[in-house]
C-alpha cells in the first residue's frame, strides 16, 4: 500500500461581495477562492444551519509579559508558582461587561435567544445559526465549497469489504456514516469491494481505509486498486 496526497474537506465559506454597509467595519475579506477549492452550490440554503463562533478581545494581554517574569526569575518571590488553568482563564478572559455586549448583540441580530448563544471559558461565543440570519447580522454571503484534494491509496493483491468498513465506523468512528466508501480509481479490470468472508479481504485494506477515514472524513478518499484478481498477485503494482 502506498500513500499519498491529502487534505480535502466540505467548509463553509463567508464571501463579502460589494461595498461596506453602513455601521460595519470589514473585519477580513476574502479576494479570491484557494485554487483546489471549487464552488457546489451558488450559495447555501438560507434555512441551513451553520456554526458561528466569536473570539471575543481578551483583557489584561498587558500584563502577560509582567507575570512570565515573575514565576520565572530566580530573585522573585514567586518564582515556580505558576499559574493553573483556570487562573489563567480568569486573568486573560474577556471581560463580563464584553461577553455580555456581544451575546445581546447577537442575539438581537440572529432573532435568537440568549441562552442559545455558548459562551466557551477562553473567550469564544459560540451559536448554531441559521444562514438567512448569519446573513442579516454579518452582511455577508455565504458559498458551499468543496476542495478537489483527496488522500489516495494504491492496493493490489487484497480487496476492503464495505461490511467490514461499516462495522469499524459504528463502533470506533461514529462521526463517518455507515455507507462510506473510497471513490474507485480502479487499474486494469480491479474490482472492490469484495464480500467480507472472500479469500482475498485479508484485512489490509480494510484497516488502511478504516483509519484514512477515522482521520480525514469528511475528506475524500480515492481508492486505486490495481489488477484483476487472477493477475494481482503475478504483477504487483
Amino acid at each position: 500500500m502506498l500513500l499519498f496526497a491529502a487534505t480535502a474537506l466540505l467548509l463553509l465559506a463567508p464571501w463579502t461581495e460589494g461595498a461596506v454597509p453602513d455601521g460595519y467595519l470589514l473585519h477580513e475579506a476574502r479576494p479570491h477562492a484557494a485554487r483546489s477549492l471549487i464552488k457546489r452550490h451558488s450559495t447555501l440554503r438560507s434555512d441551513a444551519v451553520i456554526p458561528i463562533k466569536i473570539g471575543l478581545t481578551q483583557q489584561n494581554l498587558d500584563e502577560g509579559i509582567s507575570h512570565l517574569i515573575n514565576v520565572s526569575h530566580p530573585t522573585s518571590t514567586a518564582y515556580g508558582k505558576h499559574l493553573s488553568v483556570h487562573e489563567v482563564n480568569d486573568l486573560f478572559s474577556p471581560a463580563d461587561t464584553t461577553v455580555a455586549a456581544v451575546r445581546k448583540w447577537l442575539a438581537n441580530a440572529t432573532n435568537m435567544n440568549e441562552t442559545s448563544i455558548h459562551v466557551s471559558k477562553n473567550g469564544w461565543l459560540v451559536a448554531q445559526v441559521p444562514v438567512h440570519a448569519a446573513e442579516r447580522a454579518f452582511a455577508t454571503r455565504y458559498y458551499e465549497y468543496e476542495d478537489l484534494n483527496a488522500l489516495g491509496f494504491y492496493e493490489a493483491g487484497d480487496y476492503y469489504a464495505q461490511a467490514d468498513l461499516n462495522a469499524f465506523f459504528t463502533q470506533y468512528a461514529p462521526n463517518v456514516p455507515n455507507g462510506t466508501a473510497p471513490v474507485p480509481a480502479f487499474i486494469d479490470g480491479a474490482q472492490a469491494p469484495v464480500a467480507v468472508d472472500d479469500p482475498t479481504n485479508t484485512g489490509e485494506s480494510d484497516i488502511d481505509l478504516d483509519m484514512a477515514f477515522s482521520l480525514v472524513y469528511p475528506q475524500s478518499v480515492v481508492l486505486y486498486q490495481t489488477d484483476d484478481r487472477p493477475q494481482a498477485n503475478l504483477t504487483g503494482i
